[in-house]
């Protein structure tokens, strides 16, 4: 099947055009088929004919196949012309034998009307077919003329006979010609058609390039943010403290920054979450959450808001029964609060807002309908667009255009649909579909519940003695700081390569570094800081939340990160822990001496740490389990971990639980520290509270 494949296609290439490439077929067609019939006339000669005959149609055969065979060895060497010369004068000469001389008076001279049609088809210039033409009038006229092989009958219809001729002429190469500009204008649509699809395609990657030049704009310009943003929560806390007791004014004014810091905050949130999306890394964290509780938890919290601004809010639940979706609650809370704080923001006093649930059979509804300024019907189909605003009074005072947009988002990853219907200055309905879940047993939504407001003492005792890196390239934010570790001495680096560098002149008992910084980031400074031998603790700063998976570079227990923007008091309790384990670990290995079988390796801190982790939400789990599972002595265990960390296995433990409790807090923030404290295994849920404070300075 290959071997006739290929010989049906000698002689293309990509210089013909495709009308051409179909006539190079055709011809090869003919050939392969020409080739079938004289195989078939050999085989029947051989039965039927004599010895003579078999022999004088052999010689004739043979002439055929070689003549077919030259004009595909033509093809093959692209000569197309000529090929089909040889084709047609030797199909020609053929013709004229049968008829001359093996059936004479059989009237196979209309046979040569093939030839003429064939050059038509085959030959592009006019004067090849004029050949050809008066060629076959030739041939049909004059050997009858010499021998009579019709007597004087033919001579009667000589006329007729040439206006059939003229007739096929003029009949063929009218249709060809009609072909041929049919062809030529396929083939030129054909290229314009390519030639659109080359264009379309070219901008589709330029606006795709565009858009990711965008999406990693947005995410650069949140991550920086987010540094200036530490530093002003930084800076008001430190003033909060000061004027506590002295201004009431100005403790409104600092609270106030507070306020727009969080607004700020929860901006930069939704550009990273929308850039998550975009680049598939966005994971819901799916838990079953009761949406009756979760709406009327959003109504209220807006309460005050809306009463402040003099507009009628209501909420009415019209489901029969506490309905249940699967989702993640932070995220769909997000959601639904743009959509009401949207009513919030265009609504005028004396306005009226309405936030209705309704069950359908397998879905629950949540309208949210207002009586503000409404949106244009040809806005409607453009507001879910990311940074689009309408064009208002109330959006050119200022917003981002990326609430609706976070939405909708999110809303179509819980496999719902959010639709919008409004007539400009009398009313604007959003409406929110979600599939509900069967069962009910279950539910996740966060109740806030008043938190210790007494302050833990953070015990520090840092002195001059002590010294630290920063290597931070942002000015502003190393100044911030100094201020805040004023206790210490401090070396500074603007990058990885100054930090190396300061690390091989200067006694360094602690590292803090930036996660973005040029020409050696964080993540690489800290993996040659570690492939140098420096023992040294070190804590990462970072912006953003989706490098989890580089966080095998630090080590538990003696190295952290903590992310921007952070307290003060969380840094510095950060700070000491790792101090003081770094200190309990040079200890021990000074009064200590280990052969090289009992220093922990990599691989197995790895899988030690995981054991833990998976382990760790039975409340019994603890050293014999490691011990067991490593078939390790509880001496062999204790001398390991302790060389590694600084920690015992029993701290190791802990260490590794509230670490995982804290990946489970970034996952989602709305968690409840009873359910926090049951994933790792803790019954006393204020005690839990407590030693996560201790570790990460941070209230649940």
């Amino acid at each position: 099947m290959n071997q006739l494949k290929k010989l049906l296609n000698l002689g293309i290439h990509d210089g013909l055009t495709q009308n051409e490439q179909k006539l190079v077929k055709l011809l090869n067609l003919i050939c392969v088929s020409w080739y079938g019939l004289i195989i078939a006339f050999v085989v029947l000669d051989a039965i039927f004919s004599s010895f003579y005959e078999l022999w004088t149609n052999g010689i004739g055969h043979g002439a055929q196949f070689l003549m077919l065979m030259l004009v595909q060895y033509l093809h093959y060497k692209r000569k197309i012309t000529a090929a089909r010369l040889v084709f047609l004068i030797s199909s020609m000469l053929q013709f004229f034998a049968f008829c001359n001389l093996i059936l004479p008076g059989k009237l196979v001279e209309f046979y040569y009307l093939i030839i003429l049609i064939f050059s038509l088809l085959f030959l592009h210039k006019r004067s090849y077919h004029l050949l050809f033409l008066f060629g076959t009038l030739a041939a049909f006229f004059i050997p009858n003329h010499l021998y009579h092989f019709y007597g004087k009958e033919m001579e009667g219809n000589h006329i007729s006979i040439i206006f059939m001729f003229l007739s096929v002429y003029l009949l063929v190469n009218y249709f060809k010609t009609v072909n041929q500009d049919s062809e030529k204008l396929l083939e030129e649509q054909k290229n314009e058609a390519l030639n659109d699809k080359h264009l379309i395609e070219k901008q589709k990657k330029e606006l795709e390039d565009l858009h990711s030049y965008q999406n990693q704009f947005f995410v650069n310009v949140a991550h920086e943010i987010r540094t200036p943003l530490t530093i002003i929560k930084g800076n008001t806390s430190k003033l909060n403290k000061q004027f506590q007791s002295i201004d009431k004014e100005t403790v409104e004014t600092l609270q106030n920054i507070e306020l727009q810091n969080e607004k700020i905050q929860e901006i930069v949130n939704s550009v990273l979450d929308l850039a998550k999306i975009d680049a598939n890394t966005f994971v819901l964290e799916e838990t079953e959450i009761e949406i009756n509780q979760l709406v009327q938890q959003l109504y209220i919290s807006f309460t005050s808001n809306f009463q402040n601004k003099g507009i009628a809010y209501h909420f009415i639940d019209n489901t029969t029964n506490p309905l249940s979706v699967k989702g993640d609650l932070k995220n769909l809370e997000r959601a639904i609060n743009n959509i009401i704080l949207n009513a919030l923001k265009y609504c005028e006093k004396d306005s009226e807002v309405t936030v209705d649930l309704f069950q359908e059979t397998d879905s629950v509804r949540i309208e949210i309908n207002d009586t503000g300024i409404g949106i244009a019907n040809d806005q409607l189909d453009k507001i879910f667009n990311r940074f689009y605003q309408v064009n208002n009074s109330v959006n050119r005072a200022g917003g981002s255009g990326i609430g609706l947009a976070f939405s909708k988002e999110i809303i179509q990853k819980h496999k719902g649909k959010i639709t919008v219907k409004s007539t400009p200055d009398v009313s604007t309905c959003f409406t929110i579909e979600l599939p509900t879940t069967p069962s009910t047993n279950h539910v996740a939504t966060h109740v806030e519940t008043p938190q210790d407001s007494t302050q833990k003492t953070i015990v520090t005792e840092p002195t001059k003695d002590q010294s630290i890196l920063l290597v931070e390239d942002n000015t502003e934010m190393r100044s911030y700081l100094k201020s805040v570790l004023n206790a210490f001495t401090i070396h500074e680096a603007t990058n990885g390569l100054e930090g190396l560098e300061v690390l091989k002149t200067q006694n360094i008992d602690f590292i803090i570094t930036d996660y973005m910084m040029p020409q050696m980031d964080g993540y690489e400074f800290i993996s040659a800081v570690k492939k140098e031998g420096y023992c040294t603790p070190i804590l990462m700063l970072t912006a953003r939340t989706d490098f989890e998976g580089k966080l095998n570079v630090l080590q538990l227990g003696i190295d952290d990160y903590i992310t921007k923007p952070f307290e003060e008091a969380e840094l510095l309790i950060r700070i000491n822990n790792a101090l003081q384990n770094h200190k309990n670990r040079t200890n021990y290995l000074a009064e200590e001496p280990l052969d090289e079988s009992v220093i922990i390796e990599g691989d197995f801190s790895l899988q030690l740490q995981e054991f833990i982790e998976n382990n760790c939400k039975n409340n019994h789990f603890g050293i014999p389990d490691i011990c067991d599972q490593f078939a390790l002595s509880t001496s062999s265990l204790y001398r390991k971990v302790k060389c590694k960390t600084g920690l015992s296995p029993k701290e190791f433990i802990t260490e590794v639980r509230l670490q995982k409790a804290r990946k489970l807090l970034l996952e989602n923030h709305h968690v409840t520290a009873k359910d926090l404290a049951t994933e790792i295994g803790y019954t006393n849920y204020s005690h839990f509270s407590n030693i996560y404070f201790e570790r990460f300075g941070k209230q649940l």
